[in-house]
């Protein structure tokens, strides 16, 4: 294999590596004595995040590699045995979002921290 080749294969090979997902590393405390469930959307994209047991802290991506390219909030609704709540939060521009969302829920309130 020619040198070219090589440098060819060996660009070939990175692009395949690296991914092309959009995501945002989310970390949802439940600081309650009961179980909450937890919906993200942003604008065109919205993700579940099923139950959150009583005092647990939930890992997980959220995949926004279809956003539009608008602006808009995060929109957070979370949904315990008293009802459903929603809050909106921050505000992002052409469809760009951080790269970390902590969200903490304890009674009525919820507590946001984006970050890049």
């Amino acid at each position: 294999m020619g040198k070219r080749k090589v440098i060819v294969f060996g660009f070939l090979l990175l692009f395949l590596a690296c991914s092309i997902r959009k995501t945002t590393q989310v970390t949802l405390k439940n600081k309650n004595n009961y179980p909450i469930k937890i919906t993200l959307r942003t604008l065109n994209v919205e993700q579940r995040f099923g139950s959150i047991a009583a005092g647990e802290t939930l890992k997980a991506q959220f995949d926004w590699t279809e956003l539009e390219k608008g602006d808009g909030s995060w929109i957070v609704f979370v949904e315990s045995p008293t009802g459903r709540d929603s809050f909106a939060h921050g505000y992002f521009t052409h469809g760009e979002l951080t790269n970390y969302l902590e969200a903490e829920a304890e009674g009525d309130q919820l507590k946001i921290r984006l970050s890049n």
